[in-house]
């Protein structure tokens, strides 16, 4: 079995315990943000989508679909909003901002909302994931008015931050390793130092000087040595006599 010195084991254990602690705090960062923009981004999409079910409520009693369509473009361009759309109560079309004119039945009634609460609900449309918010356009009676917010958008807002993470963690890691280098150093060295003084006492050379000035464990250990070396000389020389 190949043998690991000291020095190398004492590096690895403080790069894993970076790694480690690092992989938990991204984890940790990714759920909180997530979280974070996620209720942002609904928060604000309620905002929009609670005004524009009450502006077209007047356009619906009156059939204006020029208006209608009007609503739907502004909020779209307010930000955040992926697309809008008006749907009667029934589910039938009545305004929107996609550029086809026939939508699937399945996305039209696919938060069609008959009460007096919003619905949000994620739907997948085109493989893009959206937070669908849904309101009733006077207690549902005339129908629902709905905005999608892609989920994309958070999903990039969290890569960013975790891009960010990712060079302090480098960062933070290199000067784990550089310290880690310092503090093995610190340990390894005074040992390596004790072992050779070892050595050179079990052939007899007992004028061998122990050069260790730790105030510590392995400090306790070069004073033993020394006296053990010294009673080890003296022992030796009473023999000789």
């Amino acid at each position: 079995m190949k043998k690991v010195s000291l020095r190398w084991k004492v590096l690895g254990m403080v790069v894993a315990l970076i790694v480690a602690l690092s992989a938990i705090i991204a984890i940790y960062i990714n759920s909180f943000v997530r979280g974070v923009f996620t209720k942002e981004l609904q928060k604000r999409g309620i905002i929009f989508a609670v005004q524009a079910a009450k502006e077209s409520e007047e356009p619906i009693i009156n059939g204006d679909s020029a208006s209608l369509f009007e609503i739907c473009d502004r909020i779209k361009s307010a930000g955040d909003v992926d697309y809008a759309l008006v749907t009667d109560d029934n589910g039938n079309l009545l305004a929107h901002t996609f550029e086809v004119e026939n939508l699937p039945e399945k996305f039209l009634k696919a938060n069609l909302v008959k009460s007096d609460t919003l619905s949000i609900k994620t739907i997948i449309f085109n493989k893009v994931p959206y937070m669908d918010i849904g309101v009733p356009i006077l207690g549902g009676e005339l129908g629902t008015f709905r905005i999608g917010i892609s989920l994309l958008r958070v999903k990039q807002e969290v890569n960013k931050i975790l891009k960010s993470l990712f060079v302090i963690v480098v960062i933070v890691l290199l000067g784990g390793i550089a310290m880690a280098i310092i503090f093995a150093n610190s340990i390894v060295n005074p040992i390596v130092h004790l072992t050779e003084v070892a050595n050179k006492l079990s052939m007899g050379d007992f004028d061998v000087k122990i050069d260790v000035k730790s105030n510590d464990e392995i400090g306790e250990l070069a004073q033993a040595i020394e006296r053990m070396s010294r009673s080890l000389k003296l022992a030796i020389e009473r023999l000789r006599r």
